[in-house]
This record gives structure tokens, sequence and C-alpha cells, in this order.
């Protein structure tokens, strides 16, 4: 079930669909970038802010 978030990095609006079928699961974080993230935010960031922290 998708649900509207504000991303605490940036302020946007973006959809979120859940842990199983959002789109962040096809994002690949590398485990050090994931644990940054998950100290500084508490909640889901946006496409545009994960992004940042995708390994490319």
């Amino acid at each position: 079930m998708s649900k509207m978030k504000e991303c605490p990095a940036c302020k946007k609006s973006f959809t979120c669909d859940g842990e199983k079928d959002c789109w962040c699961e096809s994002m690949q974080i590398h485990k050090r970038e994931f644990l940054v993230l998950n100290e500084k935010y508490s909640e889901c960031i946006c496409p545009e802010c994960l992004a940042q922290y995708a390994e490319k």
C-alpha cells in the first residue's frame, strides 16, 4: 500500500510502497553507506536523496 512521506533530508514529498515492493529495494547501497543513513535519518528519504548514496 503506497503512502506519501516527506523526506527528512530535503523536505520533498514522495511515495513509499512499503518494505517489500518499494522502489528503494532496487537501489544498491553499500553497507557502510546504509549504516550512515540509519544513523542520520529515522525515516525513509526520497529517491533523489537516496541516489546520492547508491553505488555507481
